[in-house]
C-alpha cells in the first residue's frame, strides 16, 4: 500500500520536476504536488494547502532556493525543505544547511532524494511529537503553577549533600522572593523560622528514624509582615541514617492563622465578657435583694397593730431610704445602657457651681458622719460662681466619687478640693476628692473603669455595689468635656481628679478665699409641702396602685379625678366631659397612651396631656412628645414633682380660659355640714358595733365610684350602688340616709335630666360624708369600681 505525499516543488524546470517525481514514487509515495517558480506563487501555495516536504532548486532565474528557505521560515511553518542543485558548491551547501535547510542535494546524484526524504520526514514527526508533549508538558506546568497559587501551595526539593534548592514558583511567591532573583538556599528559609520552629526543625531532620515531617512555622521575612507556613515533607537518608535529600510542600496559612487569631481571641474576649456580666448579675441580685428584704421586711412590721408611731416612722424611713437606693440603681443601669447604645446626652446651661457645692455637702456629712469620717471641702485661688455645663451630670459625678471615697474609707477624712486652672484651650474647673481610705494596686487601678467590675471580688464581697459608678462617671466626665484621673497607693488613700472646662472666666463673676460658709444654700422642700390644684383631671392609669397613689395624691391639693383603666376608656370619657388635664400612662392594655394620645390630638383635643412612664431614656421622651404629649414624668413618680407640674399646667389654663358654667361637677359638695354629726341608732345593740364600723368603712369607696359614674354619665351602675345604699343603710341604723337614697334612685329611674339626677346624688353624697366615722381623704380610686361598666 503505497503513502501518501504532498510535495510543494519550488522549481522553474519542469523536466526537473519530472525527475524528482520519478524518484519519490521509486521510494513508494503516492505524489501530490504543486510546482512554484516566484515568491508570490510561493506564498500563495503555502497558504492554500499543509506541505509534507519542500523540494527548491537553489538558483532560478526570479527566485532562490534560500529566498524560499527565508520564506518558508517567516510562515513558521514546519515542513522539512531539501535545496536541490547542479552547480551548488560544498560552501555554499555548509552555508544553505546553517540557514535552515534540512539537507541539500545535486541533481547528478538524486539517488539520495528518498532516503533523504524518509529521514526528514521521520525527524519533522519527531519534532512535532516533541513539539506536542513539550506544549503538553507547558500546559501542565501551567496548570500545576494555578493549583499551588489557588490553593497557596508551593513545592520545594533539597540536596543536602550539595545544598541545591529547588523552589517552585509559588514557593518563591510564598516566601516574597523573585523566582529569576537570586537562587534561595534551604538553609535560608530556615533562618527565616522563628526560634521554637527552627529548633523543632532541626530536631526532626536530627531524629534518624523520621522519614517525614509536618510543622506550622512563623516566618519573618525581608520586608514582609509575619507569614504563616505549613511544611509537609518526605527526608530520604543513607544506610546511616543522615539526612542526603528531602522534598516536600509549602503552604502559606497566614490567612487561616489569624483567623484562628481572631476567632480565639473572640472567644476568650466573649468567655471574659460572660464571665463579667456573670460576676455582675450575682452582685447586682445581692444588691437588688438587699434592699428588698429590708423593705418587704419592715413593710411587714408595718403591718403589726401593735405597733407604736414611732417605730412605725422608723419602719417608713427604712422602707423610703431602701427605695431610693433601688431607684439609684436602676438610673445606674440606664445611664450605662445609654452610653454602651451612644445615645446618652448632656445639656450645657448656667450652673450656679456654689449652690451645687453646698447641696453636695449638705447630702454626705450625715453619711460622714454616721461613719465618723471628716468631711471638708477647700477651695484654691478663686473660682467661677457659674459655668456652662449640665448640673444633673456634674452632680450625679460629684455623688459618685464622694460616695465611693465614703465607702472606701474607713478611718480618717474626705476633702473635696476645688481649684480653677488655665490651659490653651481655655479655664477648667477641677474637682479633687481625696481620701485616707484602702487604696489602690496598680493591677485595680488598670481596670477601675471597665464596666460590670470593682476592684476585686473581695471588694465586691466586702463593701458592695455593682461597679458601675465610676464607668458611667468617667463616661460622662468625656461628654462634658473632661476626664477622671485617679491617684492611688495601696494602704494610703486615693486622689480622684475631675477636670471640665468652664468656658471664659473672665465673663464671670469670681470668687476669691471662698470658704464652706460662704456657699449658697437652698432651702429644702418641706415634706408634703401642700400646692393647691383646682380642676378637673383624667388619670389613665390601669396599675390599681398607681391610681389610689396618684388620685390620693391630687385629691389631697383638691383636685377632682376621674379615672380610666386604659386610652379607649379615656377617649370615650373625653368625648362626654370636659377636663382640665389629662395624666396619660403610656404602657396600658387594649390602647395605650401614645395611640390614646394620638387620637385625641386628631380630635381637636387641646388640653395639657403629661406622659407617665416607667421609661426614662430620652428617646422615651421624644417619642411621648412626637405623639402630642405636652410635658413628661417618669416613675416612680415623685409626689412635689407630680403636683407641681400639674398645678403648673391648670394655672396656665385657668388663667387663660373661662370655665363653662353649664358642666356639672359630680363633686360640687357643699361639705360645710358638720361630718360625723349622724350616727347610727344602733350603735349601743350588742354585737352591732364592728358591723356598723364595716358598713362604714366601705362608704368612701362608694362615693367615689359615684362620683366617678355620674362624672362618665353610667347611670345604670350608678343606680345600682344608689339602690343599695336605699335598701341596707336603714338596717345600719342610718335612716337618715334612706330619704336621699330614695330620692335619687326614683330620678334614675324615671329617667330624669342629668341636672336632676347630679343634684340628687349630690344630696346623698353631702348625707354620707356626715356619717360619724366617714373620712373624706379616705376615699380611694379603685380599679374596679371607677371604671367598671353598667351591666
Amino acid at each position: 500500500m503505497s503513502k501518501f505525499l504532498r510535495v510543494l516543488f519550488v522549481e522553474d524546470s519542469e523536466n526537473d520536476v519530472k525527475l524528482l517525481l520519478m524518484e519519490l514514487r521509486q521510494g513508494g509515495w503516492e505524489i501530490v504536488h504543486d510546482r512554484v517558480d516566484t515568491a508570490a506563487a510561493m506564498q500563495a501555495a503555502l497558504n492554500a494547502h499543509a506541505w509534507d516536504l519542500i523540494i527548491a532548486d537553489y538558483s532560478m532565474p526570479c527566485f532562490s532556493g534560500p529566498a524560499a528557505l527565508v520564506l518558508a521560515h517567516e510562515q513558521a511553518v514546519d515542513v522539512p525543505f531539501i535545496l536541490v542543485s547542479g552547480k551548488v558548491g560544498e560552501e555554499m551547501a555548509v552555508q544553505a544547511m546553517k540557514a535552515g535547510a534540512d539537507d541539500y542535494l545535486f541533481k547528478g546524484d538524486l539517488k539520495r532524494l528518498v532516503p533523504a526524504a524518509e529521514r526528514e520526514l521521520r525527524d519533522a514527526d519527531g519534532r512535532r511529537h516533541a513539539r506536542k508533549l513539550e506544549l503538553q508538558l507547558r500546559k501542565r506546568d501551567a496548570q500545576l503553577n494555578d493549583a499551588q497559587r489557588l490553593a497557596h501551595l508551593g513545592t520545594w526539593h533539597v540536596d543536602f549533600r550539595t545544598g541545591d534548592t529547588v523552589w517552585s514558583d509559588e514557593a518563591y511567591r510564598i516566601l516574597g522572593a523573585d523566582p529569576k532573583g537570586e537562587p534561595l538556599t534551604f538553609s535560608g528559609f530556615a533562618a527565616y523560622m522563628s526560634t521554637d520552629d527552627r529548633a523543632q526543625f532541626d530536631k526532626t531532620l536530627r531524629a534518624s528514624e523520621a522519614v517525614s515531617f509536618e510543622q506550622d512555622c512563623r516566618l519573618s521575612l525581608p520586608g514582609m509582615a509575619a507569614r504563616f507556613v505549613h511544611i509537609h515533607g518526605e527526608i530520604i537518608r543513607d544506610e546511616v541514617g543522615a539526612v542526603i535529600e528531602a522534598t516536600g510542600m509549602i503552604q502559606d496559612i497566614t490567612e487561616r492563622h489569624l483567623a484562628d487569631v481572631e476567632v480565639r481571641q473572640a472567644r476568650e474576649a466573649a468567655e471574659t465578657a460572660n464571665r463579667a456580666k456573670s460576676e455582675f448579675l450575682a452582685n447586682m441580685s445581692h444588691e437588688i435583694r438587699t434592699p428588698m428584704t429590708a423593705i418587704l421586711g419592715f413593710a411587714e412590721m408595718m403591718s403589726q397593730p401593735n405597733q407604736d408611731p414611732a417605730d412605725r416612722d422608723e419602719c417608713i424611713q427604712t422602707v423610703r431610704r431602701n427605695a431610693l437606693h433601688l431607684l439609684e440603681l436602676i438610673n445606674d443601669i440606664l445611664d450605662l445602657s445609654k452610653i454602651e447604645a451612644g445615645k446618652m446626652t448632656v445639656e450645657r446651661i448656667k450652673c450656679d457651681i456654689t449652690s451645687l457645692l453646698a447641696g453636695l455637702i449638705s447630702l454626705m456629712r450625715p453619711r460622714a458622719t454616721e461613719k465618723m469620717l471628716g468631711l471638708e471641702i477647700t477651695f484654691d485661688g478663686p473660682i467661677p460662681r457659674s459655668i456652662e455645663t449640665d448640673p444633673t451630670r456634674l452632680r450625679q459625678i460629684l455623688l459618685n466619687l464622694l460616695g465611693n471615697a465614703l465607702k472606701f474609707t474607713a478611718a480618717g477624712q474626705i476633702q473635696l478640693r476645688v481649684s480653677t486652672r488655665r490651659c490653651e484651650s481655655g479655664d477648667i474647673l477641677c474637682f479633687e476628692v481625696v481620701d485616707t481610705g484602702i487604696g489602690l494596686s496598680a493591677d485595680q487601678l488598670a481596670r477601675l473603669f471597665r464596666p460590670f467590675t470593682q476592684a476585686d471580688e473581695s471588694t465586691t464581697r466586702k463593701f458592695g455595689g455593682t461597679g458601675l459608678g465610676l464607668t458611667i462617671s468617667q463616661q460622662l466626665a468625656h461628654l462634658l468635656g473632661g476626664t477622671i484621673e485617679v491617684k492611688s497607693e495601696v494602704g494610703a488613700g486615693s486622689t480622684f481628679a475631675m477636670c471640665i472646662p468652664c468656658g471664659d472666666c473672665s465673663k464671670v463673676e469670681m470668687l476669691n478665699n471662698v470658704t464652706e460658709a460662704m456657699l449658697t444654700r437652698t432651702e429644702p422642700t418641706l415634706k408634703w409641702q401642700s400646692v393647691p390644684i383646682h380642676g378637673r383631671i383624667l388619670l389613665v392609669e390601669d396599675g390599681r396602685d398607681n391610681q389610689r397613689l396618684l388620685s390620693t395624691h391630687l385629691r389631697a391639693s383638691g383636685a377632682e379625678v376621674v379615672i380610666a383603666e386604659n386610652g379607649q376608656v379615656a377617649v370615650d370619657l373625653m368625648g362626654a366631659n370636659t377636663f382640665d388635664l389629662v395624666l396619660m400612662d403610656m404602657q396600658m392594655p387594649i390602647m395605650d397612651g401614645y395611640s390614646a394620645t394620638t387620637e385625641l390630638r386628631r380630635r381637636g383635643v387641646s388640653i395639657p396631656v403629661i406622659a407617665l412612664t416607667a421609661y426614662a431614656m430620652e428617646e422615651d421622651r421624644q417619642k411621648c412628645m412626637a405623639c402630642g404629649c405636652t410635658d413628661y414624668l417618669s416613675k416612680p413618680i415623685d409626689r412635689e414633682r407630680l403636683l407641681q407640674t400639674v398645678s403648673r399646667y391648670i394655672g396656665k389654663r385657668r388663667s387663660t380660659t373661662v370655665e363653662n358654667p353649664s358642666i356639672i361637677k359630680a363633686d360640687g359638695i357643699d361639705a360645710t355640714k358638720a361630718a360625723g354629726s349622724i350616727k347610727s341608732t344602733l350603735r349601743h345593740q350588742p354585737g352591732m358595733k364592728p358591723i356598723i364600723a364595716e358598713f362604714v368603712e366601705g362608704l368612701p369607696a362608694q362615693v367615689q365610684d359615684m362620683i366617678d359614674l355620674l362624672g362618665r354619665n353610667e347611670l345604670s351602675a350608678l343606680q345600682r350602688i344608689v339602690h343599695q345604699l336605699r335598701d341596707s343603710s336603714g338596717g345600719y341604723g342610718f335612716d337618715q340616709i334612706t330619704g336621699p337614697a330614695t330620692t335619687s334612685d326614683e330620678a334614675m329611674i324615671a329617667s330624669s335630666g342629668l341636672q336632676t339626677i347630679s343634684e340628687t346624688v349630690n344630696a346623698l353624697i353631702v348625707t354620707l360624708r356626715q356619717i360619724e366615722g366617714f373620712g373624706v381623704n379616705e376615699e380611694p380610686a379603685d380599679t374596679d369600681r371607677t371604671t367598671r361598666q353598667p351591666e
